[in-house]
């Protein structure tokens, strides 16, 4: 199973800052020294090509605090949401091709095409692909699907 992950107490600040960066079979840990990197909506990464690819899974669950509920009775994730999950992801494929030496920050993003929705029980997965990195700016393309639905779609800057 994914590491799924909850907000912290401030009594699990000591356990949590001891933690460093790593990438495991079993989940992935987010957090540093320097305070802690915390990525709430991807739940397990499958895959990783730096430089080029990344793929992982958010699993959308009831207890959520971001669904809403459409005309026809049924809930669905905030489609923001979904989106936000794959710039995290995103932003854990240029941090593993830094070697850890940068962290991100979300210009933008533009041209997001929400075609589908994500509902409860949905295991969506996520894929990032690196178009270009430099030492300034990074351009990654995004997307989730679930099954053969694509959730989103979006070029993040």
């Amino acid at each position: 199973e994914g590491t799924q992950f909850h907000p912290r107490r401030r009594s699990d600040r000591d356990e949590h800052d001891r933690r460093t960066h790593s990438l495991t079979s079993g989940g992935v840990c987010f957090s540093d020294r320097r305070g802690g990197l915390m990525f709430f909506f991807v739940d397990r990464i499958t895959e990783v090509t730096p430089n080029k690819r990344i793929v992982g899974i958010k699993n959308i669950v009831r207890g959520e605090n971001f669904f809403y509920t459409g005309i026809d009775g049924h809930q669905f994730l905030n489609p923001v949401v979904t989106c936000q999950a794959g710039a995290q992801l995103g932003a854990w494929l240029v941090m593993t091709s830094t070697e850890f030496r940068k962290r991100v920050l979300l210009l933008g993003a533009s041209q997001i095409a929400f075609p589908n929705l994500a509902r409860p029980g949905d295991s969506m997965e996520l894929v990032c692909e690196i178009d270009a990195l430099d030492d300034d700016v990074v351009l990654i393309r995004t997307r989730g699907v679930v099954q053969d639905r694509i959730i989103f779609d979006a070029p993040v800057t």
